[in-house]
């Protein structure tokens, strides 16, 4: 009788491998569509910024010739999916916006008297001068951190949304500072 009951056995652990196996790619198969959706996010978002920095573009007329190469720049990095050059393309219009804003501001010449100004001591007095917020100046400041990373890093690699956000950051930032401009402004 023990010698009919083995086939039994045998049907029923080849049954539970069928039911787990089918089990696992059940969860393989949601992996995979999980993937695939956040790859679909990922150009999503890529296409957002882009979007973003059309509109700015559009909205700014007033921006200079360099800065709108700049940005152009910046799309094309954020089109072949190199986000982190783009925030160092970004810091440094956001660098070269402040000093435009203070070349011939005589306080900012009075205080860098002994020394070369660096984006931050541009950063510090527009946040002093109240020309950026709290916040502006917390967004600059992470976007100046990514720069500084992809400058003196190899490959680097930042989450999607805080890319997203350092970008539209960015972006905001940008727009305010041209019109900021003597000479410039709408």
């Amino acid at each position: 009788m023990a010698k009919k009951h083995i086939p039994d056995f045998v049907f029923m652990i080849g049954l539970l491998i069928i039911i787990w196996l089918a089990g696992s790619n059940d969860e393989k198969n949601k992996k995979i569509e999980e993937l695939s959706l956040a790859l679909s996010a990922s150009t999503g978002i890529n296409d957002e910024i882009k979007k973003k920095l059309k509109e700015l573009v559009a909205a700014n007329p007033h921006i200079e010739a360099d800065v709108a190469a700049e940005l152009n720049d910046i799309h094309d990095l954020v089109d072949i999916q190199q986000d982190s050059k783009a925030i160092l393309a970004m810091a440094k219009v956001i660098e070269n916006l402040l000093k435009k804003i203070y070349r011939n501001d005589a306080a900012f010449k009075i205080k860098m008297l002994k020394r070369k100004p660096t984006f931050q001591d541009y950063l510090n007095y527009a946040h002093e001068q109240k020309l950026i917020s709290n916040e502006d100046f917390h967004h600059i400041s992470i976007i100046k951190i990514y720069r500084n990373e992809e400058a003196h890093e190899l490959d680097v690699k930042k989450e999607k949304s805080k890319v997203f956000s350092s970008m539209m950051s960015g972006f905001s930032i940008i727009s305010t500072l041209c019109g900021m401009i003597p000479g410039l402004a709408k």
